[in-house]
């Protein structure tokens, strides 16, 4: 049976099943990985603007309510930020091709979620929007993001019930249609050992016997 598991840097269903343990491993360390990527220098200028890894922990108040807008000097963080972003992206997708019993996220709701972060990203840079609006807007879209991602698991989940169900009811089906079929053979096994026995059973003889008295015939009948 396949399992589904919530994806990217919203992972909040990790299967906690012992089978699934290096499914486990590869995804923490695909996070270690990204927190070490967007730990790096290169970032400083704007770790204190926006939310690097996960903006549902990540975005404060300050960052959302602040109304200047990126300066020239940062863009070259910014666009260090959207690749690394990517990597780490890469990094999660990776975990889950090693495991496919592990069911991912919706190709088109992950594709939609990042290409709506890199949008966001590009209007940031462009200075069509405040750091505010971004932090704001890119929370909403995290939020709306693992909202779809529940309600998709969800579905998931009912389909597996379903599917098991119809399994179950099948496998009973199965079991009763091979039964039937056992006694049905049994019975005809009965049939002919019966018949075996007629064939075999020597069929019953009369045999009459009769002898003359001085003024009578005497008959005697007898069965073999």
């Amino acid at each position: 049976m396949k399992l589904f598991v919530l994806g990217s840097s919203l992972l909040a269903a990790i299967v906690s099943s012992p089978a699934f343990a290096d499914f486990n491993l590869d995804v923490q360390n695909a996070g270690n990985e990204c927190t070490r990527l967007m730990s790096v220098k290169q970032l400083d200028p704007i770790r204190q603007k926006i939310a690097l890894t996960n903006p549902l922990k990540e975005t404060t108040f300050e960052m959302t309510v602040n109304a200047s807008r990126l300066p020239a000097s940062d863009r070259p963080a910014l666009a260090y930020w959207v690749d690394t972003k990517r990597t780490c992206f890469w990094l999660i997708d990776r975990a889950f091709e090693n495991y496919p019993d592990v069911i991912p996220p919706p190709k088109d709701l992950k594709a939609g979620y990042r290409a709506g972060i890199e949008s966001l990203a590009a209007d940031l840079y462009q200075r069509k929007i405040t750091i505010g609006d971004f932090n704001k807007r890119y929370k909403e879209m995290a939020v709306l993001y693992q909202s779809a991602l529940q309600d998709n698991f969800a579905r998931v989940q009912q389909q597996l019930q379903q599917q098991a169900q119809q399994q179950a009811q099948q496998r009973q089906q199965q079991a009763a249609q091979a039964e039937a079929a056992q006694r049905d053979e049994e019975n005809r096994a009965f049939e002919r050992k019966l018949e075996l026995i007629r064939m075999l059973t020597p069929k019953s003889r009369e045999t009459t016997n009769c002898r003359w008295g001085s003024t009578t015939l005497n008959c005697t009948t007898t069965t073999q």
